[in-house]
């Protein structure tokens, strides 16, 4: 390994790689992945761009709901505007943050483990799912029980 490499691996602060933090959003929203490039900005010292990356989380959980009623009303469009949103939380902020830390530290950084935040991003969205299951068998519930009345 080369010296550089070494260095950058004893000084460097431990973060989530955002490439892969990038990757898993195509899973489990931009949202997940911009809350780690928060954590990551705010360990880089960068407040002003943690601080962009935290809109962008909030925005993604925002839209949730909106997902929701588009799958409901058309397959299509839902479909339309999550990857619409992808790749605008994308090419606007999270390729900033792989580039960033590229020039940076190159591929060989202090990498954070990946187990806890996967398993409450599987967990948010088995209940993001139950919870559109529930809301669905309720609405047609009581859209049978009124047209048999």
């Amino acid at each position: 390994m080369s010296e550089a490499k070494e260095t950058s691996l004893q000084t460097g602060v431990a973060l989530w790689n955002p490439n892969a933090a990038a990757s898993w959003s195509l899973l489990f929203t931009p949202a997940f992945g911009a809350h780690l490039h928060a954590l990551n900005w705010r360990a880089l010292g960068e407040h002003d761009r943690a601080r962009a990356s935290t809109k962008w989380f909030y925005v993604g959980l925002g839209l949730l709901p909106l997902y929701f009623l588009l799958g409901v009303l058309d397959g299509d469009i839902a479909l339309l505007a999550g990857i619409i949103h992808v790749l605008a939380w994308y090419f606007s902020s999270a390729r900033v943050q792989a580039k960033y830390v590229e020039e940076r530290y190159g591929a060989f950084f202090p990498r954070k483990p990946w187990g806890t935040y996967l398993l409450i991003a599987t967990g948010g969205m088995v209940g993001y799912f139950a919870l559109g299951f529930l809301v669905t068998l309720f609405w047609t519930w009581i859209v049978f029980s009124s047209s048999s009345v």
